[in-house]
């Protein structure tokens, strides 16, 4: 069943937006180390106004000439031809020739005369991210950009300064190839989802910003190339979704733990954000711990015993068999586990709505899930003398702040038939007609273990 925190999954990562923009941020403050290995760049040249014109078709030699050129570094025009076919014998100097003259055929369009063509040099701020709430194929990134245009001759001057806010939508999604999963990001088709803010004081009118902005359009989709990512094996996440908004965004990632197959529109459901305006939270649904549990809960369900009861005269034998075993009950921040059961004689007064409840708390470190049941929080009632709490008895029942793999409930059944021991009937014990005493049996105390590695 779907909840607001996980959706259709078993469990999610919910990650504060606030937290990823600090990781951005020491990324970008790494950058003044040219030694980092992982930054941000604070920094860039890049060239904007330059027309996309389809490449000739230069065939295989020209392929293979610039190919040469790019690795030998010529940067001069011609330079490559002169020094192959000076190198080359006779016959192959002639074809070399040839070979080049039919390059010099190939029509390369000019560049238009006019309009904004040049180079800038941009000042980059720390970049931060949003998600828009809803949403889980499109990720917004923010910069503070400050920059430097040189135009080329013969063309327009861009309005200065180039100073504000560059805002860039960006969609994300994940592909399956022959090499595996990948994660694709490529820069929005809108127009309106790509802008530029001027800086307070700059001074530009809507016309020059407008300018400006549809420059950040071209160089964003053109001047950059987004490889995709390739996802290791067993990569856990396959979707993502915004919640929340303002300084409260987080993105919530799915993740199966019972190893099913990723359910349709699973995060459909998510519509709550379970951290902060920082941090990260592992959230799981309380079906998968319902399913984690279970198991270990069905054999307490048919759980019986015979157990004696110290009372003035012969010690009475008692039956206790449990009659029930509610669901799970969470709470904020803790789960109940409550028994209800019964305890009877053929003789002496029957107690038949003994309630047992143990409160626990579940601890994960790594990829182990530990259960933290304080016997401060066990109770038992039903009979005389019972209904509170019992105070710890020894050192060792005051130390339970530690996780343990696992949690016996051994003690919270001997305090229940401790207590059962405790009371006194209101008739004193006869005798059976044999006039032998009734048989005495000790009660072994039952064990609940609680799983402690859920399947992952």
């Amino acid at each position: 069943m779907a909840n607001q925190l996980t959706g259709a999954y078993d469990a999610a990562v919910h990650i504060a937006v606030r937290q990823i923009s600090g990781v951005l941020g020491t990324l970008h403050q790494n950058g003044a180390n040219e030694d980092a290995p992982l930054q941000l760049l604070h920094s860039a040249i890049t060239r904007v106004g330059d027309p996309r014109r389809p490449l000739p078709d230069v065939g295989g030699f020209g392929d293979w000439v610039v190919e040469y050129q790019t690795a030998h570094s010529r940067g001069v025009r011609n330079a490559v031809r002169a020094e192959l076919i000076e190198m080359a014998p006779p016959g192959a100097a002639k074809a070399l020739t040839d070979a080049f003259a039919g390059l010099d055929q190939i029509v390369v369009a000019e560049d238009p005369p006019d309009g904004v063509r040049g180079t800038v040099k941009l000042q980059l701020g720390t970049v931060d991210i949003s998600v828009p709430s809803g949403s889980s194929s499109e990720v917004t990134v923010h910069a503070n950009v400050r920059g430097h245009y040189y135009p080329d001759p013969n063309t327009a001057q861009m309005p200065t300064p180039i100073h504000g806010d560059v805002q860039a939508a960006f969609d994300v999604r994940t592909v399956l190839s022959s090499w595996g999963t990948r994660l694709l990001v490529t820069p929005t088709a809108q127009d309106n989802k790509i802008q530029f803010t001027p800086a307070a004081g700059s001074g530009l009118s809507a016309i020059d910003v407008s300018r400006i902005a549809a420059q950040v359009r071209k160089v964003i989709r053109e001047g950059f190339t987004l490889l995709p990512v390739d996802l290791p094996s067993g990569f856990p996440f396959r979707e993502f979704k915004g919640v929340g908004a303002g300084d409260a965004q987080a993105i919530a990632l799915g993740i199966q733990l019972s190893g099913a197959g990723v359910p349709a529109g699973g995060l459909q459901g998510v519509a709550q954000s379970a951290v902060g305006p920082s941090g990260f939270a592992v959230v799981v649904s309380k079906e998968f711990v319902t399913s984690v549990f279970d198991p270990a809960l069905e054999p307490l369900r048919h759980f019986s015993r015979d157990f004696e009861v110290s009372v003035p005269g012969p010690n009475p034998t008692y039956h206790f068999s449990v009659t029930s075993v509610e669901p799970l009950k969470f709470n904020d921040g803790s789960i109940d586990l409550i028994i209800h059961g019964k305890a009877t004689h053929w003789f002496y007064p029957d107690f038949t709505n003994i309630v047992i409840r143990q409160r626990f708390t579940l601890v994960m470190l790594f990829d182990t899930l530990f259960v933290v049941a304080p016997d401060d929080e066990l109770t038992v009632s039903g009979f005389p003398g019972a209904g509170a709490p019992s105070p710890p008895s020894s050192p060792s029942a005051t130390r339970r702040s530690r996780p343990r793999r696992t949690r016996s409930t051994r003690s919270s059944s001997r305090r229940g038939l401790e207590s059962i021991r405790r009371c006194t009937p209101s008739t004193r014990p006869r005798r059976r007609p044999s006039g032998r005493a009734l048989p005495r049996s000790r009660a072994p105390a039952s064990r609940v273990v609680s799983p402690s590695r859920p399947t992952a």
